[in-house]
């Protein structure tokens, strides 16, 4: 349903026309309703949800009845809401609310007046509970929960327990649940967690990102890239006020963190050195100590897919308007540089006109280059479903028809998935014998029981144990448009999870050439992340429960990712800079001079 409460007058039929101009961006077929003055008269139609556009004058009783439980007032001219006070006359506001006839809730869109309904649709609206906005300017937004309590601080009481239940399932349920840290150290680690919370807190609650970011330093403690927190906030105008973000964009590359775009053109290209005086290492070190991972590449890859996020969770640059960097030309020649910093605002739209190319961006799909002599099957996450085969199996009817003699599978970037999914693909690359996964080890517990099918459930009676169980070798069925032609893998420091499982499939049955980057993820990996959020703060967390072998496990299999057969470096790409993917183009080139 949609419905709407306005007062008589002024542009109240423009609001009305512009409620049925949106009805199709909603549901083109939804019932539209005059709430009138006694909204309990529609009190089984709306019994089920509804969407309502409406004005906060005194007159508004369905947006009172909605909203009850939010505590807004409107004296003196302003309208007053939590921390915020803005001239009634020009507020926006979008909101969730509750619904008073029925179960559930309802979307509500109200402003000052008429004329500040009319396009009210149009502002921008991220995952937040509510948005106060004046005019067009976003002022405040937030989350609160079915109840109508504010996630965006918690309680000390609340925290300490959230605390501990995160620790508390680490424990029980990550299959080597000290992997990095000893027992010791695991139980100091949870007390500083503690001790950072009460350090943090102001009048006995403490702010959701300070809870977050502490909790994320503790996951990222173990080095397991399975095992994390998924908290993030959307960012914008109000809740970045105070935070700075630099002009560039960085990359990553073999130890390095080189600029990959920035408004201060002459540094494009050139390694970053040291901020502000500070090694990059260390600068960066507040974000890459949160950022769970294995390896340092993979820690470094999971940052850059997300700077922002982790510039504004970290405040490196706090609100200074400019920085000191040492950068390294490619002459090996070093100098100092002053670069700018933006609001976030300015920053977004410069990112937005400044993409740094990612490969595999759009998806699975496949190209043929060389006259169709060499495809690039681009392979961007190993996502079991039906749609996700058909489009293997459409990408490998093309390398048929095409008749293409070389294959790059693009496994850049690649995060991983299911190990069904790497057995459906392996299938049209090899005809003997196979295996994604050699053995699984998991601790046995009520969150990893859960995960396994009902049959398997009884082996809760061994709560608190280990069990491993090996995985024998089979030949798949060797589908009609299987490729026989030479195999070329791409991997990175993005190549994580499944994907490395797969590099190191290829590594161990020898079915292609590995090229570019040792993988982000390590073969002897935890794996199968149990999500659950914590009681009180409801933050995301993950937690590996179990422990995944790769095909055929060789030494260090624990400690570093799968080698590329052909390394890559920024100097061996030099000569295809200009190139839109440098490394597509070397492989390119790799191909057609290499006949075996």
């Amino acid at each position: 349903m949609i419905a709407y409460e306005l007062p008589d007058g002024v542009d109240r039929a423009d609001v009305i026309h512009y409620v049925e101009e949106v009805r199709g961006d909603i549901k083109k077929k939804a019932e539209i309703v005059d709430v009138g003055p006694h909204p309990a008269a529609l009190k089984e139609k709306l019994k089920d949800g509804f969407i309502l556009y409406t004005t906060i004058s005194d007159q508004s009783k369905l947006l009172r009845l909605a909203t009850r439980q939010l505590g807004w007032t409107v004296s003196g001219g302003f309208f007053h809401f939590r921390d915020v006070s803005t001239p009634a006359a020009e507020l926006r506001w979008v909101l969730v609310g509750k619904n008073p006839y029925g179960r559930g809730f309802c979307a509500i869109f109200a402003a000052g007046s008429n004329r500040e309904l009319v396009g009210i649709n149009g502002l921008w609206q991220g995952s937040s509970s509510y948005h106060v906005f004046q005019k067009g300017q976003l002022l405040r937004e937030g989350f609160y929960d079915e109840h109508f309590v504010t996630r965006e601080r918690v309680s000390i009481k609340a925290v300490r327990k959230d605390v501990n239940e995160f620790f508390s399932k680490l424990w029980r349920d990550h299959p080597e649940p000290l992997p990095n840290v000893s027992q010791t150290d695991f139980r100091e680690l949870q007390k500083q967690s503690i001790a950072g919370v009460n350090a943090r807190a102001t009048n006995g609650e403490i702010a959701m990102e300070d809870l977050a970011s502490l909790l994320y330093y503790a996951a990222a403690r173990l080095h397991d890239g399975h095992t994390s927190l998924f908290w993030e906030t959307p960012l914008n105008e109000w809740n970045t006020r105070n935070r700075r973000f630099p002009a560039f964009q960085l990359r990553y590359d073999n130890g390095r963190f080189v600029i990959a775009s920035a408004k201060d053109q002459t540094i494009v290209g050139a390694e970053l050195v040291a901020v502000n005086g500070t090694a990059v290492l260390e600068f960066l070190r507040p974000i890459l100590d949160r950022s769970s991972g294995e390896l340092a590449s993979f820690r470094a890859s999971r940052f850059l897919k997300n700077e922002p996020f982790w510039y504004y969770l970290t405040n490196l640059f706090g609100e200074a308007p400019s920085f000191q960097t040492t950068v390294r030309g490619t002459d090996g020649q070093s100098r100092d540089v002053t670069v700018e910093t933006l609001n976030h605002f300015d920053y977004q739209r410069w990112r937005e006109k400044n993409p740094v190319f990612e490969p595999n961006r759009e998806g699975i799909g496949v190209e043929f280059l060389d006259s169709g002599a060499t495809a690039h099957f681009q392979y961007p996450s190993f996502r079991a479903g039906r749609e996700e085969r058909k489009k293997i199996d459409g990408a490998f009817q093309e390398l048929s028809t095409k008749g293409s003699r070389n294959l790059i599978v693009d496994l850049r970037g690649n995060t991983g998935g299911e190990s069904s999914m790497a057995t459906y693909l392996a299938r049209y690359l090899y005809s003997g014998k196979f295996r994604p996964i050699s053995k699984i080890k998991f601790n046995v517990s009520p969150d990893a029981v859960s995960h396994l099918p009902l049959w398997a459930r009884a082996l809760i009676i061994w709560n608190g144990k280990s069990i491993s169980h090996s995985i024998a070798e089979k030949e798949g069925n060797k589908p009609k448009t299987f490729f026989a032609g030479r195999i070329f893998v791409l991997t990175d420091n993005g190549s994580f999870s499944m994907a490395t499982e797969f590099a190191a499939m290829v590594r161990a049955y020898r079915m292609g050439t590995l090229v570019r980057y040792e993988t982000g993820g390590v073969p002897i990996t935890f794996a199968g992340p149990h999500g659950f959020l914590l009681r009180n703060s409801k933050i995301p967390c993950g937690i590996a429960w179990l422990q995944i072998f790769p095909a055929k496990p060789q030494s260090g299999d624990d400690q570093h990712g799968v080698v590329p057969d052909v390394p890559l470096n920024d100097q061996m790409l030099a000569e295809y800079q200009n190139q839109k993917d440098s490394v597509l183009a070397f492989t390119l080139r790799y191909i057609q001079t290499h006949s075996n």
